[in-house]
């Protein structure tokens, strides 16, 4: 009788795991970011980023059809990607792809987050960017001739007058 009741729970063991599967989603592909370009980003520019579509080691097949998205965290950044879906041919073991993000002016210095998104059919896979803005001196002070020994006084505008950052 317990020979049974163990054959029993073995098979429905066996069956919940058939069902379920093992949880983890099989990822034929990785997505990864460069470097930003320029870093820092000054307000009212653009940086770059390289993202990379890599296949996972062991896939051998070509793989059609990865589309490439990006979640913004902040108004005063618009993202773009230059191809939003991409395919890794099967003689080669990744594709590029490029995101461009527009700061628009008077954007705060600080570091923005976005979140760069590559998925087809349950696959799917993240990366995050981080974009490092700098505000600039508004305007240069004049210049100014003087005797030695004679005190000279400058100012000069920042752009993000809370930053206090500036020398």
């Amino acid at each position: 009788m317990k020979k049974q009741v163990l054959i029993v729970r073995l098979c429905c063991l066996f069956a919940l795991i058939a069902i379920s599967g093992s949880g983890a989603i099989a990822q034929s592909f990785t997505l990864s970011a460069g470097v930003q370009a320029p870093n820092p980003v000054k307000d009212g520019n653009s940086c770059t980023f390289v993202l990379t579509v890599s296949r996972t080691p062991g896939t051998s097949n070509a793989i059609n059809s990865i589309n490439l998205s990006v979640t913004q965290s902040s108004i005063n950044l618009l993202p773009t990607i230059n191809s939003t879906q991409v395919g890794i041919p099967k003689d080669s073991s990744n594709v590029t792809s490029t995101l461009t993000v527009v700061v628009l002016n008077n954007t705060p210095s600080g570091i923005y987050s976005l979140t760069v998104r590559a998925k087809k059919g349950n696959d799917s896979t993240f990366c995050t960017v981080n974009i490092n803005v700098c505000n600039v001196i508004a305007s240069n002070p004049q210049a100014q001739t003087v005797c030695e020994g004679t005190p000279a006084s400058f100012s000069v505008t920042a752009a993000d007058p809370t930053d206090t950052t500036y020398q």
